[in-house]
């Protein structure tokens, strides 16, 4: 680990200097305060190294969450928070967390400047610059409802815990358990069953939500799987395993709400898992003005034969991909005509997927309910 020495020695300045500007002495410049605490962060100098008798300093990172009355959805687990740190020493900041902050200084920089320790991140979405920070962050922190892979510094809790549902799922085969398996985690038999790939039905509800999401510019990411098993995807998001309803779809994607961010996954007549990572589309001919969204859709449809349709949250243009090319701006007739045209892809006698699924096994009927 780096010491306030390695730190002057790279920079060719007194370690005195290098301890005003890690403390935000007023006599350092900006300028140079900035430059000590980026090559602090690069060579891997943490707070924790240097913090001894001084003050222990946490914060609650918060976007797009209320939690300053009681009836809120971010209180009690702002106050949960700070009902067990404080008692046990630490002082807790809760910062309001801005796009605008978030771009302007990197993630480890913040928190060195500031003097925390660690950090508890409520109300991030995938799109937020300090979320490709916390994949190789070095301060210790934990997300609420979102998920870094391979960083032993990200810890996380939330509602739909992955993790938690494999090591059931593996106890359970310890003691003999079997057909359990199926019922909690999704595998695909590689089995078909007769039928289109989706009801008409499904068809009228996702085609209402679209365009009516498009008339309020509400931001929305549809995936819809085919022959190609989307699983992979899928499974970096929450389980929903629900029936597809057009009023379900919008509330999904209703701005400031837990699921709205990232894309769904339906699967037949059913919506798989919400908030899914999709790949980015690196198309150099796709028009530059096109958000993640837009490239998010493409890139999963370069992968995959799946179709997948795009409420533009600038414009309110519902968009669809499929094999990497994007139509823009359908209209409602269009948009259900190529559903349809989705829908009848295979032969009359072709066999669909067979879902194993939560809450959707071998002998059980689908339902409208």
């Amino acid at each position: 680990m780096a010491t306030l020495q390695d730190i002057a020695d790279r920079l060719n300045i007194s370690k005195g200097t290098v301890s005003k500007a890690l403390n935000g002495a007023p006599d350092i410049s900006e300028t140079l305060q900035k430059t000590v605490l980026e090559t602090a962060v690069e060579m891997g100098y943490t707070k924790i190294r240097r913090q001894k008798a001084a003050e222990k300093k946490l914060c609650i990172l918060i976007e797009n969450v209320d939690y300053k009355e009681s009836h809120q959805f971010g209180y009690e687990i702002l106050l949960g928070f700070r009902q067990l740190a404080e008692p046990a020493g630490y002082t807790v900041d809760i910062v309001d967390t801005t796009e605008k902050l978030q771009k302007s200084t990197p993630y480890d920089v913040f928190m060195l400047q500031n003097q925390y320790l660690g950090a508890f991140v409520v109300g991030f979405s995938l799109n937020d610059p300090w979320m490709k920070d916390f994949q190789t962050s070095r301060t210790p922190t934990v997300l609420y409802d979102n998920y870094i892979i391979a960083n032993p510094n990200m810890a996380y809790v939330g509602i739909d815990n992955n993790e938690g549902m494999e090591l059931a799922v593996s106890h359970l085969k310890k003691l003999g358990h079997k057909k359990i398996v199926s019922s909690i985690i999704p595998f695909d038999s590689g089995n078909k069953e007769e039928d289109g790939y989706f009801s008409d039905k499904t068809i009228n509800e996702i085609v209402r939500a679209s365009f009516e999401m498009g008339a309020v510019k509400t931001g929305a990411l549809i995936v819809i799987e085919e022959e190609t098993i989307l699983n992979e995807y899928a499974r970096t998001g929450i389980y929903l395993d629900s029936l597809v309803s057009s009023q379900l779809l919008i509330n999904i994607f209703e701005h400031n709400t837990p699921l709205h961010d990232g894309a769904i996954v339906i699967r037949g007549d059913r919506i798989v898992a919400a908030t899914c990572y999709l790949p980015l589309s690196d198309n150099m001919a796709l028009n530059k003005n096109l958000g993640t969204r837009h490239r998010a859709g493409v890139g999963i449809s370069e992968v995959s034969d799946s179709f997948t349709i795009i409420v533009s949250e600038e414009t309110g243009n519902v968009s669809v991909a499929k094999q990497g090319k994007l139509d823009v701006a359908l209209t409602k007739d269009e948009l259900k005509e190529r559903l349809k045209k989705e829908q009848n892809a295979t032969p009359e006698n072709a066999k669909r997927k067979k879902i194993i699924w939560k809450g959707w096994g071998k002998n059980e009927k689908k339902s409208d309910e």
